[in-house]
């Protein structure tokens, strides 16, 4: 038993020297990890940001295409509703015309 002890007592170094060889290599595993994450990280924030850029300037696009789709469309509207009013005086003049033509001739 006491042969047991001094033993275990002389092992004793070696366990500990194994067992903080083993924390040393954990520690840096942990710190590798800690760097490879931030790392990580940081990547990802780069690439959310330059998506977001790129989707924001697309939307910027987007919207200075459907603006001007939006001025040809009214200004083409304009220039219908133009026509329309011409072809309206046109057809108020005929009516008048009309009207004019038929008393004269109901008073004759």
């Amino acid at each position: 038993m006491v042969g047991q002890l001094q033993q275990e007592l002389a092992d004793a170094p070696k366990k500990q020297s194994m067992s903080e060889a083993s924390l040393e290599v954990t520690t840096r595993y942990h710190s590798d990890l800690e760097r490879d994450k931030l790392h990580l990280q940081k990547e990802l924030e780069k690439k959310l940001k330059t998506k977001k850029q790129n989707m924001l300037a697309l939307t910027s696009k987007d919207l200075h295409s459907t603006w001007e789709e939006h001025l040809k469309s009214r200004s083409h509207l304009e220039e219908h509703v133009a026509h329309l009013d011409k072809e309206k005086a046109e057809l108020l003049e005929q009516f008048f015309l009309l009207e004019i033509t038929c008393a004269i001739t109901e008073c004759c």
